[in-house]
């Protein structure tokens, strides 16, 4: 059993993130950028979401186990940019996709769920419908922008109003603006919020345009950011401002879950961090509320 109680905030520290050790430790990025507080859209959107759920990953360091649909995401990205690069033809996404998803999933899942995603990546005739597959989808629709200048380009820069800097990742950049992909099992019938969130924040940079590609095994559209850039923006100051808040108030991994109670139903959280995060939080129950109002009046009463 892996107790968490251990986790303890530098309170020295007056700035939020660095007391809970939120810093850049990415080996991809310079040296220099290294022990700065750090945010990145996946952290905030998390905080929204469901508080419990940027502890147990962001504090208690309890990540999701890879799986092969996450690998799907990773592949796609990598033989759509070489497509699009021509360090791949079109005619050989199957064969280079199927060596790619075999390769980043060897040790990851079952051999029928792998068949199945590459079925899914590459697609295939079915009963009634022959679908393209998330690739070839994804490729109709952005192959009209061309190659992209830059390819998983670094999202770094300062956000005075919390004295820490935004990071974050982005697929494609071209001269005008920048393209993200993203694979799902279904069609949104508009741009979902923790996406537009991203864009907004990748926006917040330098005020380019953000395009987002959501592609599925049988089609692939495009979204852009554009009247809603204001609200966003609004929505994602007030979720950093929420988060310092807490952050700053509460001072031991006990304190964080005595005042967020996770939503077990939270698609996010998988078997092991429940399992875990259960474990934990009895443990930080055992003394309930009236108990400790109670030892408090005693101190009180003391001093």
């Amino acid at each position: 059993m892996i107790l968490r109680q251990d986790i303890k905030p530098d309170t020295f520290q007056k700035h939020p993130l660095v007391k809970w050790g939120l810093v850049q430790k990415d080996p991809r990025v310079k040296r220099s950028l290294h022990g700065k507080p750090k945010l990145s859209a996946s952290a905030f959107n998390s905080w929204a979401e469901n508080p419990t759920a940027f502890i147990t990953s962001y504090i208690l360091k309890l990540k999701s186990d890879p799986s092969q649909a996450m690998m799907r995401g990773n592949v796609a990205e990598d033989i759509l940019y070489k497509v699009l690069m021509n360090t791949v033809n079109y005619d050989d996404i199957d064969k280079e996709c199927e060596k790619l998803f075999r390769h980043k999933t060897a040790m990851i899942g079952e051999e029928n769920e792998r068949q199945k995603e590459i079925k899914d990546l590459n697609g295939y005739k079915g009963r009634t419908k022959t679908y393209n597959g998330y690739i070839k989808n994804a490729y109709d629709r952005i192959k009209v922008f061309k190659q992209p200048k830059k390819y998983q380009d670094h999202v770094w820069y300062y956000l005075e109003a919390f004295d820490c800097f935004a990071d974050g990742w982005k697929d494609f950049s071209y001269d005008d603006f920048d393209l993200d992909l993203k694979t799902t099992a279904k069609m949104n019938s508009a741009l979902p919020l923790n996406y537009r969130r991203q864009l907004a924040f990748y926006r917040m940079k330098d005020n380019r345009d953000q395009k987002l590609l959501l592609a599925t095994k049988e089609k692939a559209e495009l979204y852009v950011l554009d009247d809603s850039y204001k609200q966003s923006k609004e929505e994602i100051y007030h979720i950093i401002n929420t988060m310092f808040i807490a952050l700053s108030e509460c001072n031991s991994v006990e304190e964080l879950l005595e005042r967020y109670y996770p939503n077990w139903e939270f698609w996010k959280f998988n078997i092991k961090q429940k399992e875990e995060l259960r474990k934990l939080i009895s443990a930080t129950h055992i003394r309930t509320w009236k108990e400790r109002e109670e030892d408090k009046a005693f101190e009180k009463g003391i001093s």
